[in-house]
């Protein structure tokens, strides 16, 4: 899917503003953070906490997909149920991970009196 996703972005071309974008009103807005150099995120808490956070939800999440086409044979279904069962479990797994970063995205801009 990511993959797939990069393969359709595209460059807008040189001089593109968005419709019924007005730059005056950009003035004063910005982003919570800054840039910080991956040296400097490494020695955060922050970062090893989100690390440790990532590592587990993954860890979880490919258990319960590796246990899906066991768990569907033992509870007497067919051999077809049971992949249909892992392909739902992946295509969630997968589907998830998209939704997750699409819903971190939605965070609006701060908005700050101008100086």
């Amino acid at each position: 899917m990511t993959m797939a996703g990069t393969y359709l972005l595209r460059n807008p071309p040189p001089g593109y503003v968005p419709p019924g974008w007005d730059p005056s009103k950009a003035r004063g807005v910005t982003r919570a953070g800054a840039d910080v150099q991956a040296s400097v995120m490494l020695r955060t808490p922050t970062f090893w906490a989100l690390w440790v956070a990532y590592c587990l939800g993954t860890t979880a999440g490919t258990m319960v997909i590796s246990q899906l086409m066991p768990f569907a044979r033992n509870a007497g279904h067919s051999a077809a149920v049971a992949a249909f069962a892992l392909t739902v479990g992946a295509i969630g797994s997968a589907s998830g991970r998209v939704l997750s970063g699409w819903m971190s995205d939605l965070r609006r801009p701060v908005e700050h009196a101008a100086a």
